[in-house]
């Protein structure tokens, strides 16, 4: 495994493990969402969707998922940063609490706007994240990260973020 250049084997495993978490947490999701099921013409309820994954010995069960912490990049603690950050420092750009709030706020903003939309929907939704997640994006990185840094990680939090509504 190439990986174990880079990481300690105790890193690969939880990455992996945090991966996976996230896969599952995403299908869940997916397959939970009602307007899928009526597409799909298949209609599981919540314990159901977990039935299905605790038969599956590499996925996580429902206890570690309530647990995990949600990072946005889940191997960006286990690197040294070019400015050798501290993980106080670290932490402050690898906590997916900002994404995750103003996710929520932005899809009860998304909702209520597009049904009193006069113009282009995307215009609308652009308008909300903007002022939402927006704000993620926006916030100042610690000195340490150096711009290279710090344009890849803006980057993958707006590509995230895009795939997000992808998906919807």
């Amino acid at each position: 495994n190439n990986l174990q250049e880079c990481f300690t084997e105790a890193d690969v495993e939880r990455i992996a493990k945090e991966t996976v978490a996230d896969i599952r947490i995403a299908s869940s999701n997916l397959l939970l969402n009602p307007a899928f099921q009526k597409s799909q013409g298949v209609f599981l309820t919540e314990a159901q969707v977990d039935a299905l994954y605790s038969s599956c010995p590499n996925i996580p069960d429902k206890i570690f998922l309530e647990n995990m912490e949600s990072k946005p990049f889940s191997a960006l603690d286990a690197v040294t940063t070019d400015g050798n950050c501290t993980e106080i420092e670290v932490n402050k750009v690898n906590t997916g609490e900002c994404v995750k709030s103003e996710m929520e706020i932005a899809k009860s903003q998304i909702i209520s706007r597009l049904r009193s939309a006069r113009g282009s929907y995307q215009s609308t939704i652009c308008s909300v994240l903007d002022g939402t997640v927006g704000k993620c994006l926006r916030k100042p990185f610690p000195a340490c990260f150096s711009e290279r840094e710090v344009v890849f990680l803006k980057t993958t939090m707006e590509e995230d973020v895009q795939n997000l509504f992808k998906v919807v």
